[in-house]
């Protein structure tokens, strides 16, 4: 091969690799510049603002109450602190075996709390014995044994308050009703709230003309307003002699939730 030759195909191999590198670079170009705009979509500056629009939804659900609870103790006072706990075991005992015999649970059955403390009159002064000065006295000490019961039998909670009553307990109060597994109705009045803010959503898009992209935030509100309240208190010397009738009536679980979206 003569020189001339030889300058002509290695001037033809060098134009091939150039416009090869030409095109390679063109591609990497046209492939940074792609992946720079996606970029520039996904983090924004910290000028830009993103085009809203905040919902709010309401859902709610109607409960019956399908559980019970009272709380209830046994007061005595003697002239020594056990002749006062005796007697307050001895009646305790008598109302817990009523209960578990009627199907109340053991676990739900539960001592709230348990005292014993001496108890003093004041004696005034006397002429007629000349005391001058008046003084504290010990009279007898006095047990308190307090109870708290869980009715989950509701057609039974008049009968069982009665019968706590029948069998010694000094006073009976706090009877109220609650709704066993709340969380599944709270479920519910979400999902509810949820869907109205979504239709809420998609009503004012279609209005302003605009497209929803996607939720950026969430917030929900609500609460389990406190059932009916039938309280009932019962001092030592008017013990019940008839089981009381309760009407623990209904109440809505509500739920609110407030939702905002991105649009174009």
């Amino acid at each position: 091969m003569t020189m001339n030759e030889f300058n002509r195909v290695h001037n033809g191999h060098l134009r091939v690799l150039m416009i090869l590198i030409g095109v390679l670079l063109t591609v990497l170009i046209l492939l940074f510049s792609f992946m720079a705009v996606n970029a520039l979509e996904e983090i924004r500056k910290p000028g830009d603002v993103r085009a809203t629009i905040t919902v709010t939804g309401e859902g709610s659900v109607v409960a019956v109450p399908d559980i019970a609870e009272f709380n209830f103790s046994v007061k005595y006072e003697a002239d020594t602190v056990s002749e006062a706990q005796q007697e307050v075991a001895g009646r305790m005992d008598e109302i817990v075996s009523f209960l578990k015999e009627e199907g109340v649970d053991e676990k739900d059955i539960k001592t709230v709390g348990y005292s014993t403390h001496p108890r003093y009159e004041w004696i005034a002064p006397d002429e007629r014995t000349s005391r001058t000065s008046g003084e504290r006295v010990l009279v007898g000490y006095e047990v308190i044994h307090s109870t708290s019961i869980v009715v989950r039998d509701m057609p039974e909670a008049g009968r069982l308050v009665g019968g706590v009553g029948e069998r010694g307990a000094t006073n009976i109060s706090g009877v109220t009703f609650s709704i066993d597994d709340e969380n599944e109705l709270k479920k519910e009045a979400r999902s509810k709230a949820i869907e109205d803010a979504k239709n809420e959503a998609k009503s004012l898009a279609e209005d302003l003309n605009v497209r929803i992209i996607g939720m950026v935030e969430f917030n929900e509100t609500g609460s389990l307003p406190g059932f009916m309240r039938a309280d009932h208190f019962v001092e030592a010397d008017t013990a019940m002699s008839t089981e009381p009738s309760f009407e623990p009536g209904e109440e809505k679980i509500v739920s609110e939730v407030r939702i905002k979206y991105e649009i174009r």
